[in-house]
């Protein structure tokens, strides 16, 4: 993690937090890191991308295909939205 980035808590969401206050970052869903059964770690765009799916489904719709496959989100974090990073990426050395 770089220096000055801390940890913070959004709900039940772990977050990683770089630089500046938290109303300089933005909050949307494309900063949502997920972990997915499969060992696959990203955006739900990004899986969506590799299982093949029709990326201009709403983000529920993708979520229902790719569990259909078997595949289940084991976890998700939000990302920092200046460096990028999110918890979930440091979560073995927490």
């Amino acid at each position: 993690m770089r220096q000055g980035c801390r940890h913070i808590q959004i709900g039940n969401t772990t977050a990683i937090l770089c630089g500046g206050e938290p109303t300089d970052h933005k909050c949307n869903e494309d900063n949502v890191v997920y972990d997915f059964s499969d060992g696959f770690r990203g955006t739900l765009f990004d899986k969506a991308r590799k299982e093949k799916l029709n990326l201009n489904m709403c983000d529920a719709d993708k979520l229902h295909f790719i569990r259909e496959r078997g595949i289940e989100i084991r976890g998700a974090s939000v990302a920092c939205s200046i460096c990028g990073r999110a918890a979930i990426d440091n979560a073995y050395w927490l």
